[in-house]
């Protein structure tokens, strides 16, 4: 999303979709937008021109670059002992009675959607069961109990 909104508010507004208030950054800036379509602010103050003696705007500097030489083998391998679902089952044993119902209500009412067929289910019954197996067993009751799986 943080590559499409700009783009998208830019096309659909133009070159000052900074200056809405939703659009617009939370701290100072400086860019040389502005007149166009959009413009809603008297800005005669501001230089609209880059570099100017006028203006204290500057390039940001050069970073230094590193002299230091890295060697080696760049590689893809499998990890051996993958874990995926550990952080997962760990938060789900962190609730509450009360809020892991509730978490599994929304699970399943999310499951239950007609959209989704039973092998869609099974598969996301089979991700939660490897994050905990009550878990899983309690999620594929209520959709049994649906009749979905």
């Amino acid at each position: 999303r943080l590559f499409s909104y700009p783009d998208t508010q830019r096309h659909r507004l133009g070159a000052n979709y900074l200056m809405l208030p939703v659009n617009a950054p939370k701290c100072a800036h400086h860019n040389n937008h502005h007149e166009g379509p959009l413009n809603w602010m008297h800005r005669d103050e501001e230089i609209n021109y880059f570099p100017s003696r006028f203006d204290p705007a500057r390039n940001a500097e050069k970073s230094p670059a590193s002299a230091s030489i890295i060697n080696g083998a760049r590689t893809k391998c499998v990890i051996p002992k993958e874990n995926n679902f550990a952080q997962a089952g760990a938060r789900w044993r962190s609730f509450d009675p009360a809020r892991r119902d509730r978490f599994i209500g929304r699970v399943a009412d999310m499951l239950l959607d007609p959209r989704l067929n039973a092998e869609v289910r099974r598969i996301w019954v089979g991700y939660w069961t490897q994050a905990d197996a009550t878990l899983g067993n309690k999620l594929a009751a209520k959709l049994q109990g649906a009749g979905a799986l």
